[in-house]
């Protein structure tokens, strides 16, 4: 028998070999697993609080015999889900008597942690299964693929047209892309081991990208109509695709059928007349001109019933309407949805809860998506977020500007400390159509901050053309490298070898399930080698990602039993 000393390598994880169920119901069960050096611990508690640490619980744990190394124990404790949000850490102690420490996701000490670096719970709050771990590909309507030009239109309100490959001067160009351009290569999408695609708001727009809602219930004609887009969906669901849009609910432009301050359309907006159906709609201080502005232009209030009304109560709702053709929606700036009235001022977790109740009822499995909003990723609201304080480490990752210890702080920061049905629905994006792309042609670089992308924890998304290394350089646009121009379809101009490496990569998430939803755990990093090595295990199998930033070959050695891999197991 082993020695008994100071208790160390104490592992949990959120994965299902850990923690089951991972989503329970409010007085649900909790069945969750500790894993301790052999002989290293004689008793073992779960410790766990619904107050923010005021008050603490305590369960024994039972001793559930060796994991399938060998090389570990495991025990085993259950838990009861109570309360709006649930942290939980362990106790563990052997027989010395002296040595008891504290294990939550940050360190084992014998002080106790803070409380937030427990793991979390949240009785009641289920995300798609389809979405965790899903792959994306993400891209602009406008500039992805022209396949129809007969809403093609020299000008069309503010825009001018240009010709494919001419770099944008300002978000009014447009080149033509529309919905039967995506449909039309759905084909290429799916051959990248895509699950999900995710487009720009296609609602009535002036703006290239879509970001100036202009009008809800009409299509904007560039990008096709409702029917092309009942097409899009139809032909995306044949081939196994979930699609997402896009949702702006923050504001509306001044010229909008809404606002109507141009005079423009044929109805009284809310800038003609206080007795407009719109009035409510947004936040006048002195009517007409002095009015609450978001992104310049008015702000929504959607503390009204004509705004509850317009996006979501009613089976007709903009929102309601268009989940027939969607599996989800991206919200447009999430966290700055807000409404005020005469006695109170509403924070956007009150309309999340009021939109989430509404889209569920149609689809339990609708996914709900926040451009930011972090501190609401525990609050049974959001599903989950893009990840937009991940990508620029991902970035600086990609360009060799950062070290291991600094992408390993950022894997821990934004996903880590999320409730794991949520971290596993967080969009993980090397670009995206707010950010430059990474122009990066050392493959050694880049792929090193992809497969981390790829296969640690989260969604990763595909932002077009990213997946071919198609970038403009040196050229007048939109900021050099700027992500708002068209793609490029002479496969002759494509980096094949990038994008033989991104359907590798999701070859082996289709292979292992592991890789999209199993236990993670970080084996090692060496900054003076640059290198990072991790794990993802499951019932089914496990799988190691090694990554240099090295150009030449570099050889480590990881310990595969730390991922409950027995010895003599040949990996491939």
């Amino acid at each position: 028998e082993q020695e008994k000393t100071y208790i160390s390598e104490l592992f949990h994880d959120q994965g299902s070999v850990y923690m089951e169920p991972m989503e329970p119901e409010k007085g649900e069960t909790v069945t969750l697993r500790l894993r301790t050096n052999r002989f290293n611990v004689t008793r073992a508690q779960i410790q766990y609080t619904s107050d923010a640490g005021v008050t603490w619980e305590s369960s024994d744990m039972e001793y559930d015999g060796k994991d399938p190394s060998g090389y570990y124990d495991m025990w085993k404790g259950t838990v009861k889900a109570q309360g709006d949000l649930m942290y939980y850490r362990f106790i563990a102690s052997n027989a010395d008597g002296f040595n008891t420490v504290y294990y939550d996701k940050k360190t084992t000490d014998i002080s106790e942690g803070k409380y937030s670096n427990g793991w979390q719970i949240v009785p009641g709050h289920k995300t798609p299964d389809w979405a965790k771990g899903a792959m994306w590909y993400s891209m602009l309507p406008d500039a992805f693929y022209n396949g129809n030009t007969t809403n093609d239109k020299q000008t069309s309100g503010n825009n001018t047209y240009l010709s494919w490959n001419k770099l944008r001067k300002g978000l009014n160009d447009k080149y033509g892309g529309d919905l039967k351009g995506i449909e039309e290569k759905l084909d290429y999408i799916k051959s990248l081991g895509t699950d999900a695609i995710y487009f720009n708001p296609i609602q009535k727009s002036y703006q290239n990208a879509g970001y100036g809602p202009v009008r809800y219930d009409e299509v904007e004609s560039s990008f096709g109509n409702e029917q092309d887009l009942v097409s899009l969906s139809d032909a995306a669901h044949e081939r196994g695709l979930k699609m997402m849009g896009d949702v702006v609910m923050t504001f509306a432009l001044a010229d909008s059928y809404y606002f109507n301050r141009s005079g423009n359309w044929p109805v009284t907006g809310a800038y003609q007349s206080k007795d407009s159906k719109w009035f409510d709609l947004f936040k006048f201080f002195r009517w007409p001109d002095s009015f609450m502005i978001g992104w310049g232009s008015p702000s929504v209030n959607l503390n009204t019933d004509t705004a509850r009304n317009l996006y979501y109560a009613k089976t007709d709702s903009y929102l309601n309407h268009c989940a027939s053709v969607f599996d989800g929606y991206r919200f447009d700036c999430g966290g700055w949805l807000w409404g005020t009235s005469e006695t109170d001022d509403v924070k956007t977790l009150e309309f999340v809860k009021e939109i989430r109740g509404s889209l569920k009822n149609i689809n339990k499995d609708f996914l709900m998506i926040s451009e930011s909003d972090w501190s609401n990723m525990n609050t049974n609201s959001w599903d989950a977020a893009w990840n937009i304080g991940y990508m620029p480490k991902l970035q600086d990752y990609a360009k060799g500007l950062i070290n291991e210890t600094l992408i390993l702080e950022a894997m821990y920061t934004y996903e880590m400390t999320l409730p794991r049905n949520v971290a596993l629905c967080m969009q993980n994006m090397i670009s995206d159509h707010d950010s430059y792309r990474v122009a990066v042609h050392d493959d050694y670089l880049y792929n090193a901050a992809m497969l981390i992308q790829m296969t640690y924890l989260g969604a990763p998304s595909v932002f077009y053309g990213e997946e071919v290394g198609y970038i403009n350089e040196n050229e007048e646009g939109i900021g050099t490298n700027q992500s708002f121009y068209s793609m490029d379809w002479d496969e002759s101009n494509w980096d094949q070898s990038r994008l033989a490496f991104y359907r590798a990569t999701s070859e082996l998430r289709k292979a292992y399930s592991c890789v999209k939803t199993g236990v993670v755990k970080i084996l090692g990093s060496d900054i003076s080698a640059n290198t990072l090595s991790f794990a993802r295990w499951d019932k089914n199998g496990a799988a190691i990602t090694v990554t240099s930033q090295n150009e030449d070959v570099t050889e480590i050695e990881v310990n595969a039993r730390e991922c409950s891999i027995k010895d003599g197991t040949v990996l491939t």
